[in-house]
């Protein structure tokens, strides 16, 4: 019987470490050639959310996109390596469920030989009884529950997955014998029907919410009254834009918008973001902070199925964001967390709660915030 071996804590930190840094030199590689998500254009109908294929609802729908850093990770790994624009993965585990049920073993779907799987992460919390044995809440464990849970532990747990282009059925000659080509190399036939992507198909899945209405249901004030700039502003706590026939195009204005926006979650009441409150102290800071501004305008963007034109402003701080990304690897991870929980702060105000509802599950909003004038941002 084989027995899976117990990293140490020392062990277990390497391999964080080590996937930090592959992460991390992916951003940095990404960033430098202009092809990070964030830095470049997105249409809707092009590009889809990637999502688990086997994770589907009754209805046949997708239930579960990767968010956050593993939806970056995923696009990346598409990109660079796999040259794919399939946004459909799996797990081996999927692949050996789905077997399961197929008759005919020449139409099982495999892994291509010599293809390598891309890991993202998930936060997984475990439950635990006064003993400090762990208690579980599934099918398999129905002794468990009616266990009174003592605490809690939330872990960081890896997954591999494959993209549909690495999976494919092996093909067979009349013999029933497994096709190889003259190096020796299996031939594949393709496992499933390719996705029919309509570039002018703007209703492929429903909007989340309008831009307008999600920003009117932030309560976040919006003047049009610059004539070259754009920023929020903490003194007034408004945010401030040109005119939007001045932007080249509808998108381009709500990219600008949701940007901006963002910075209106930093400040003390709301999100109270580190990045924001240390922006003008120096350029390493703004940099942080406007690396999340752009992540979260581009995760709202596509989350409202919305063309994404990137903000040209940041274009200077590509050297900021390769330096300190490179000096701190878990840096991209802490970015992408902090741009989804402004993206997730947003649109909590259009998800049937009141603004009052959305800022007590952040913060005390009892507290009185001193006002001081600052740059713009």
């Amino acid at each position: 019987m084989a027995y899976k071996k117990t990293l140490t804590k020392e062990e277990r930190q390497q391999k964080q470490d080590e996937y930090e840094r592959e992460v991390a030199d992916l951003f940095i590689k990404a960033i430098k050639e202009n092809k990070a998500p964030w830095t470049k254009p997105w249409e809707p109908g092009v590009n889809v959310l990637d999502y688990n294929m086997f994770n589907m609802t009754k209805g046949g729908k997708q239930n579960n996109h990767y968010k956050g850093i593993n939806g970056l990770i995923c696009e990346l790994n598409r990109s660079f390596f796999l040259h794919s624009d399939d946004p459909r993965w799996c797990t081996v585990a999927n692949l050996m469920e789905h077997n399961k049920s197929i008759e005919d073993t020449r139409e099982t779907l495999w892994i291509k030989k010599g293809e390598k799987g891309t890991t993202i992460r998930f936060f997984e919390k475990k439950y635990f009884d006064e003993n400090g044995k762990q208690i579980h809440f599934d099918d398999e464990h129905p002794e468990d529950r009616n266990k009174e849970v003592a605490f809690t532990k939330t872990v960081l747990k890896p997954w591999v997955i494959f993209n549909a282009s690495q999976i494919g059925k092996y093909t067979y000659d009349e013999h029933g014998e497994k096709v190889k080509d003259e190096n020796g190399n299996f031939v594949y036939r393709p496992a499933f029907e390719p996705i029919e992507i309509d570039k002018n198909d703007k209703n492929r899945f429903k909007p989340i919410i309008e831009p307008e209405t999600l920003v009117r249901n932030t309560g976040a004030e919006v003047m049009h009254d610059q004539i070259d700039q754009c920023f929020y502003r903490e003194s007034d706590d408004r945010i401030h834009l040109v005119n939007p026939e001045k932007f080249e195009s509808a998108e381009a204005y709500y990219a600008t918008l949701l940007h901006e926006l963002t910075h209106w979650t930093g400040v003390e009441e709301r999100l109270n973001r580190e990045e924001f409150k240390k922006y003008n102290s120096s350029k390493e800071w703004r940099a942080k902070e406007e690396l999340v501004a752009q992540i979260a305008s581009y995760q709202l963007c596509k989350d409202l199925n919305l063309k994404f034109i990137p903000d040209q402003r940041d274009i200077s701080y590509v050297d900021s964001w390769c330096s300190f990304i490179k000096d701190k690897p878990q840096g991209i991870f802490e970015a992408c967390q902090k741009a989804k929980k402004a993206s997730d702060f947003i649109q909590d105000f259009s998800n049937k709660k009141t603004k009052k509802e959305v800022l007590t599950n952040e913060v005390n909003i009892e507290i009185e915030v001193t006002k001081k004038k600052v740059k713009p941002r």
